[in-house]
């Protein structure tokens, strides 16, 4: 018997919930004047090797002008550098420095030691299993993501966007949009 929507429903919170906290072990701030999300395009970057900002933007679904500012500080704190597109020499191939894989390094140590001191009360199989149902999670996910697209109603009620819930605010209703992952990741990216 499938999950019913109730299930469905707290599980998402919870993995939200698990976002929240897994954004808390790697820190708001890693490295100062670097957020979250410059370093996990970091380790994106070293995932890889050289690439185009046009690409990543794609890939991460971002506008190019925000992939190029998150690089020109990654550039200006040493963790990357840039060389003409050998291809096209109006673009540019970003990729990792010495500097930035150390950087990386010791983020994913710190974040290493905290998850390992948050498990302590977990017994080796505990830890297992749980890995395995996540990995389920997230090829089921994936799977599901990459097979279903945005509702081409999104305001007829007849045809709800999946992606939209409606909540109350005050008694008033409102719209708020909820965050699905459908990237198409060609790599894993950990920071």
């Amino acid at each position: 018997m499938p999950a019913s929507r109730e299930t469905v429903a707290d599980l998402f919170r919870q993995i939200q919930a698990l976002g929240r906290s897994t954004k808390a072990i790697a820190g708001r701030e890693p490295f100062e004047g670097l957020r979250l999300g410059s370093a996990l395009l970091l380790s994106y970057i070293e995932s890889v090797g050289e690439v185009r900002s046009s690409v990543l933007a794609e890939h991460l679904g971002l506008d190019t002008s925000v992939v190029s500012r998150q690089i020109g500080l990654l550039e200006g704190l040493g963790l990357t550098a840039r060389r003409p597109d050998p291809a096209d020499g109006r673009a540019w191939l970003s990729h990792i420095t010495p500097a930035g894989q150390v950087f990386l390094g010791e983020l994913r140590e710190a974040r290493m030691e905290a998850v390992q001191q948050a498990l302590a009360g977990w017994s080796e199989d505990e830890a297992k299993h749980l890995l395995a149902q996540l990995s389920r999670l997230e090829t089921d996910l994936t799977r599901a993501t990459s097979h279903h697209s945005r509702s081409p109603y999104p305001a007829d009620p007849q045809h709800p966007d999946p992606y939209r819930r409606t909540v109350t605010v005050d008694g008033h209703g409102s719209t708020e949009s909820d965050t699905y992952s459908s990237a198409n990741t060609q790599g894993k990216v950990s920071t």
